[in-house]
């Protein structure tokens, strides 16, 4: 019963993340990046959430929950499960066979969390007290939970999808200068040849961080080899000290490129790394199209992984810190003196000004 309720406390926790991402950046609650609801509307998914995320919490830590709270928490699960069953479906009839299961492993990973939850639930459906049970095996299952997630994300992004006719701004990740290889570059290369001869009107565009003028740089030899492969791009520099934050503004100028034609983002990069840059571009409320590095789905290290592991995770926390930052940081009020000042302070005149200032709305 430990791992059910670990399993619950962990779920809430991504689901907790999650919502505190929707309210920060304005982005879907029907279309997320933990679990897509989008048969449902949008205001319910936010309100399912918002009612999922105690509702775990509370199964976690008080397993005997009271009829009412039980069958509010197997509806809110049956619903979930649902909307990851019909995700799932949907990428077997797009993915071919021998990658269904690699393309689909964030909604597995999604549904064995549900129904370990589940049997917990069930299990303890006629306990009639609390029954807090050994503290770290629910803790250690709340932690394997999370920790588990994104590599199952990174696993379902390195897998290409198939694309649609249209009109392509495919914007291609330039390696480091310490990570840069010869095979990088003919995987970038191979990539951007496939949808030139797939898209003939793509516009591609190199972006890596800015770098001293006339210096050879990953970007400049990546152009380079697009220009020796038929395959014209033109360049983008973005602030060195921040790449990851600077990524998806790029996307977003480039959006507005002339001739001003109508594109769709896609981006072109290491496999390993595309879970995050698609999550850094949501928060900037965009949905690109991602295109793994040509033969780079499983070429990637274990340290590789769980290096981006890591910082796919923490992408994840990030607009919930800053949100939780925002709700405390402290409300400032201008009463039209200065401490420092010389003029005397009249008693009756700060009172009015406190009283103006809490009238307004």
């Amino acid at each position: 019963m430990s791992v059910s309720r670990g399993a619950a406390l962990g779920f809430a926790g991504l689901l907790a993340l999650n919502f505190l991402e929707i309210l920060h950046c304005g982005t879907s609650s029907a279309d997320n990046w933990f679990c897509s609801l989008q048969p449902i509307p949008e205001t319910l998914s936010r309100v399912l959430l918002a009612m999922a995320i105690p509702s775990f919490l509370l199964f976690a830590f008080r397993p005997a929950l009271p009829g009412p709270v039980r069958s509010a928490l197997l509806l809110i699960s049956a619903l979930l499960l649902a909307a990851t069953a019909r995700d799932l479906q949907l990428n077997f009839q797009s993915l071919p066979e021998a990658v269904r299961l690699q393309g689909s492993a964030r909604q597995i990973s999604i549904l064995a969390t549900l129904l370990i939850t589940g049997i917990g639930l069930l299990a303890t459906s006629r306990l009639r007290t609390a029954g807090s049970g050994p503290v770290g095996p629910l803790f250690l299952a709340a932690i394997l939970t999370v920790v588990s997630f994104p590599p199952a994300c990174i696993l379902s992004t390195s897998v290409p999808r198939p694309l649609t006719p249209g009109k392509l701004l495919c914007l291609l990740s330039t390696p480091s200068a310490e990570t840069a290889g010869s095979s990088q570059f003919a995987g970038l290369v191979a990539q951007a040849q496939l949808v030139r001869e797939t898209f003939p009107d793509t516009l591609f565009v190199v972006c890596e961080p800015a770098s001293e003028e006339g210096s050879t740089t990953p970007g400049s030899q990546l152009r380079a080899d697009l220009k020796a492969a038929g395959v014209p791009s033109q360049e983008l520099r973005i602030p060195p000290q921040d790449v990851d934050a600077a990524f998806p503004r790029a996307l977003l100028e480039h959006a507005a490129l002339k001739p001003p034609v109508k594109r769709r983002l896609a981006v072109i990069a290491p496999a390993h790394e595309l879970a995050r840059l698609q999550l850094l571009a949501r928060h900037q409320g965009i949905s690109p199209i991602l295109l793994p590095v040509a033969g780079d789905a499983t070429t990637a290290g274990p340290e590789t992984i769980l290096r981006e592991s890591w910082l796919l995770l923490q992408q994840m926390s990030a607009p919930a810190a800053d949100y939780i930052r925002s709700l405390r940081a402290p409300a400032e009020t201008d009463i039209g003196f200065s401490p420092n000042s010389d003029e005397a302070l009249d008693p009756q005149q700060l009172m009015q000004e406190l009283q103006d200032a809490a009238a307004e709305p």
